[in-house]
């Protein structure tokens, strides 16, 4: 078996990191996505409670 250098720069570590960097990165973005439909339903439901079946909220 050889003998591996594992540097900082070797190929294998680069790869590796980059391939944690890329999940990392679709994580945080599908969070993010999901964080945003969250908070546009709450949004909805707000406006729905206050118009209550109205096309526009009394004060609009």
């Amino acid at each position: 078996m050889e003998n591996y250098q594992l540097s900082p720069n070797n190929p294998m570590i680069l790869e590796i990191r980059k391939l944690l960097e890329n999940a990392r990165n679709n994580i945080a973005q599908q969070v993010n996505t999901e964080l945003l439909t969250t908070y546009w339903n709450i949004g909805r439901i707000i406006v729905e409670y206050e118009q209550q079946s109205q096309l526009r909220a009394e004060y609009g």
